[in-house]
């Protein structure tokens, strides 16, 4: 609404202050979305966007339900990791991406196990300010495959904005080992030597690695969802795969069907 009323009226933007109850960590951005009439999810973006002053209070994150807490925890997961091959980031900011992810993994489960813990949910907090570190960028750069069907199957078929992380993030990964260009999978497959895990030998198996802990994680939450609890027809698929990668392509939308088709 800011931004519409920015554009119509011109002048300065309204001040924000942000005070976060989830982990979903948009306020770091410059960006805002809505779901139209027809199912489709609009965004803008804006460095007059971006909050003003970003309040981090855990206590007012106690009456957050644990399903939307954690599930948007993975969701910052989701930035964390598809932000270490986005465009435009720089190196000082993809570093801090590995320790995002390390406290993700650590302090999700910790969070799950005692709720009432405020010093769990600081961390996560924190976890989450470092997943997409706030940056008003000139030239605003999409993340990746993860958040680009997290866009059209939340959008179109009202599965909740974390819960689409809890579905996609982990197969993108595996699928990145095909997608990606050497330099990215490196920054993506180091992952493993801060979670201090043990490397494979090779970049495109420590990537897989990588997605099997995802995966692992969001189980042990209790946020393993599928397509066909929110009833999205299969005959849909292509046309999600399509969108998401934003055109046609031979090679990689059949890839991105495949993995759609597996969520179910």
């Amino acid at each position: 609404m800011l931004y519409y009323l920015q554009q119509e009226t011109g002048g300065p933007m309204l001040k924000q202050i942000a005070i976060p109850t989830t982990l979903s960590a948009a306020e770091y951005t410059i960006g805002a979305g809505f779901t139209n009439d027809e199912g489709v999810k609009i965004a803008v973006s804006s460095p007059d966007l971006a909050p003003a002053g970003i309040i981090l209070d855990a206590e007012v994150t106690l009456a957050t339900p644990d399903r939307l807490w954690l599930s948007t925890g993975i969701r910052s997961l989701d930035h964390a990791v598809e932000n270490l091959y986005r465009p435009l980031i720089p190196p000082p900011l993809k570093y801090m991406c590995y320790p995002a992810i390390v406290d993700l993994f650590k302090y999700l489960p910790l969070s799950k196990a005692h709720p009432e813990n405020i010093e769990y949910r600081q961390k996560l907090q924190l976890a989450s300010w470092m997943s997409i570190w706030p940056v008003k960028l000139e030239r605003y750069s999409a993340l990746g495959l993860s958040h680009a069907l997290g866009h059209k199957l939340g959008a179109a078929y009202s599965i909740p904005h974390g819960i689409t992380s809890c579905l996609t993030l982990a197969p993108t990964v595996a699928l990145d080992v095909e997608l990606l260009t050497e330099s990215d999978k490196e920054w993506l497959a180091n992952s493993l030597f801060y979670l201090r895990e043990p490397s494979l030998g090779s970049k495109e198996e420590d990537i897989k690695k990588l997605s099997t802990l995802i995966q692992g994680l969001v189980d042990s939450l209790g946020l393993k969802s599928t397509l066909t609890e929110y009833n999205v027809p299969r005959a849909d698929i292509p046309k999600v795969a399509e969108l998401a990668v934003g055109k046609k392509d031979e090679i990689i939308s059949p890839k991105v069907v495949k993995l759609l088709e597996s969520l179910y």
